[in-house]
């Protein structure tokens, strides 16, 4: 019922800039699994198809110039038995996973823990170099339109509502004349086609006064740089570990 409201709200009017909103988002993720893994460990292909086929919920608030994507955990009953009778289940997304977004700024942050561990990392939102297209069709009863970024590896598509007059999107997606409702991304890489496709469930509008988007705290951010060097560094650690034993000196 909600999203029918707002739907009216977007024929009737044009005061969208100044709407405060919530977006919900589904997210899939598809990938080739290796041959290897098909062979070594028959639960955990299994897992992981079953995984490709879920649907990770996240929550876009946008509002003024500044967004936050977050992600939405679910309870999952679903798991795979294993012959010895314990269980692997795989899932996509970090349950505390958050981007938040200024548009004024052009920063954005991202914030997980991996590895029992917070990170969050401060950097320049992306540039896209947008392909507008003719191409039309309705999501959520809303009329979008098409527009493509292709390089020799990856091909990227949005959606975009020219009459919600945000330039947001999921994750760190921004940039068009027009909130961004779907997006995919097909990546080339040496085992496939990668594709990550994030569309919108849900349009809801929210009471301004009631909107809180929180900057995170800058003084405990790092640089992409830096975690690669950190995530380079704790790789590195782990292969030592599996090649000569775990060390428990620490």
């Amino acid at each position: 019922m909600r999203v029918l409201t707002f739907i009216c709200l977007i024929l009737c009017t044009g005061l969208f800039a100044q709407d405060a909103l919530k977006i919900k988002y589904g997210k899939q993720t598809k990938y080739d699994i290796s041959q290897k893994i098909i062979e070594t460990n028959k639960d955990l292909a299994e897992a992981l198809r079953k995984a490709m086929q879920d649907i990770t919920d996240y929550e876009l608030v946008v509002y003024n110039n500044e967004a936050q994507f977050v992600f939405v955990e679910k309870i999952k009953n679903d798991q795979t038995e294993m012959s010895e009778g314990s269980s692997i289940i795989v899932t996509f997304g970090m349950p505390d996973e958050k981007v938040y977004s200024n548009y004024n700024t052009g920063i954005t942050f991202r914030s997980f823990t991996a590895n029992g561990k917070y990170t969050l990392i401060k950097s320049e939102l992306p540039t896209y170099e947008w392909e507008l297209t003719r191409e039309t069709k309705e999501i959520l009863g809303i009329k979008v339109r098409k527009a493509i970024i292709k390089s020799e590896n990856k091909e990227e598509t949005a959606w975009y509502a020219p009459q919600i007059t945000y330039k947001a999107g999921p994750e760190d997606v921004w940039g068009l004349p027009g909130l961004i409702l779907e997006y995919q991304v097909d990546r080339k890489t040496s085992k496939g086609i990668r594709t990550t496709h994030i569309f919108a469930q849900e349009i809801e509008q929210l009471d301004a006064n009631l909107v809180n988007i929180e900057k995170p705290d800058e003084s405990k951010a790092i640089s992409p740089e830096q975690y690669k060097e950190e995530t380079e560094a704790y790789m590195k650690k782990l292969k030592e570990m599996y090649s000569q034993g775990v060390d428990t000196s620490d």
